[in-house]
């Protein structure tokens, strides 16, 4: 027993050791002996205590507390949440902070609000077909948080993608190589804005043009129309992106994904030079990674997604380079493209392997019939193409070379037949050159799989 309790003792010492040294009590100790002085630093500091401090709660002259300073920065942060919340929802209000103790404990039911993050996120996932809902028996719109907590899903191939990826923002580079989209059209209102512009322009530039011109543009624009109907916008954008992505090289998907996770380009290139240096095709796909882009975080701010979480960036500064290296350029080819140091250049060089190895191993799945059909809609995202997956396998391993080395470069699953996946991915190739595209014609259509069925 006695052991015991010089045991219980020792720790109850260790603990208020712990205390002592804490990082708040040493800043306490640091505040109370600036407070003491009559210098103007020090009325400045007493002041600001005394207006934090909730007025009643305490003799405005006690010292400061660490336990104060531990209420005090978590207040920080609850009223930082608070303060972006009512920024989201009206602009123009604005947050009082003269006392922040008093602001939370005047809240009528605080709650850490990461479960409404959580939920935004999960919102966003259903909008773009990674989840579907199990059962209907819940109110879509409903505000009950216990309705909410009761909803089960099912992931769908999109889902199981994201969930293997490790990017900061998964999704978005799911949704930029035409795996996902918004198949709930939560979008909408975007559609509208970009088509009351699109008209708008039309009337600027009508006296511009001949009747004869605007009749053909005309008749052009609505056989267009009739030809598209059949499917939503964000679906015909993700079948456009996959067509053009489709048509690029190994290399040139390489330097693609390392925009898409670039940290950012030292390079001092604008954004406009480095786009002007693109290919033709290249340019497509940035046009339309950009629609992709502004409709996901029309989605994401709607849904009120924490703005820590709605990262989507396109970095092009670092697409030249990665593509030189996976088609092979030498090391000091490398180094004086970039115009970085060694360090940083393999930093971007790594980051663009892992990215492609981690788009590699996404499981195989065989497209379907009704994917590219054109006229199919489809309720759930098909997750990522199996040529895309080809590709980035192809140019992982082009990557993979001193001073870049990967040594675990994809998985290797007992009983893989590569080769057998290698004769469907020949066939679905196959199948896609015989198969109408919704945006390209049949000569255009049959450029972009006739590479990568080679």
């Amino acid at each position: 027993m006695s052991s015991e309790l010089e045991t219980q003792r020792k720790r109850l010492a260790k603990s208020e050791r712990d205390v002592a040294e804490h990082i708040f009590e040493r800043i306490a100790t640091a505040a109370n002996n600036a407070m003491k002085g009559s210098s103007l630093e020090a009325d400045v500091l007493r002041a600001a205590l005394v207006s934090t401090r909730r007025e009643g709660s305490m003799n405005n002259d006690a010292p400061l507390t660490a336990e104060e300073l531990t209420k005090f920065a978590k207040s920080g942060v609850v009223m930082n949440r608070k303060r972006r919340k009512m920024k989201d929802g009206n602009p123009k209000n604005k947050v009082n902070t003269a006392a922040l103790m008093e602001q939370i404990e005047s809240l009528e039911s605080y709650q850490d609000d990461s479960w409404d993050d959580m939920l935004a996120l999960t919102d966003v996932l259903e909008a773009f077909g990674c989840l579907t809902r199990v059962s209907d028996s819940v109110d879509v719109d409903s505000d009950n948080e216990n309705d909410r907590e009761s909803v089960m899903y099912d992931v769908t191939q999109a889902g199981i993608n994201i969930g293997m990826l490790g990017f900061e923002n998964s999704l978005w580079c799911l949704v930029a190589i035409g795996g996902a989209w918004d198949v709930a059209n939560a979008s909408y209102q975007l559609d509208e804005f970009r088509s009351s512009w699109e008209d708008f322009n039309d009337e600027y530039l009508v006296d511009a043009i001949n009747e004869d011109d605007i009749s053909q543009n005309a008749a052009d624009s609505q056989q267009k129309k009739d030809k598209n109907n059949k499917m939503p916008k964000p679906q015909q954008e993700a079948e456009s992106l996959l067509s053009l992505l489709c048509s690029l090289s190994p290399s040139e998907l390489a330097g693609y994904v390392s925009c898409l996770v670039s940290e950012g380009s030292r390079s001092s290139a604008s954004i406009v030079e480095s786009f002007q240096t693109l290919s033709p095709t290249m340019q497509q796909v940035v046009q339309s990674t950009l629609s992709s882009m502004e409709r996901l975080l029309e989605v994401q701010k709607k849904c009120s997604v924490d703005e820590s979480s709605v990262k989507c960036q396109l970095e092009l500064g670092t697409f030249e380079v990665v593509a030189e290296w996976a088609s092979g350029c030498s090391w000091n080819e490398a180094l004086e493209i970039s115009g970085s140091a060694p360090g940083d250049l393999i930093r971007t060089l790594n980051r663009a392997l892992d990215a492609l190895r981690q788009l590699g191993n996404l499981p195989y799945v065989p497209i379907r019939g009704t994917d590219l059909d054109g006229v199919t809609v489809h309720e759930t995202s098909r997750g990522i193409h199996p040529i895309i997956r080809k590709m980035c396998r192809e140019a992982a391993i082009a990557m993979d070379r001193y001073p870049v080395k990967d040594p675990l470069l994809f998985d290797s699953e007992e009983g893989e037949d590569t080769s057998e996946n290698d004769d469907e991915e020949q066939d679905i190739s196959d199948d896609l050159i015989n198969s109408e595209e919704i945006v390209y014609t049949e000569e255009e259509q049959s450029k972009p799989y006739e590479k990568s069925s080679e």
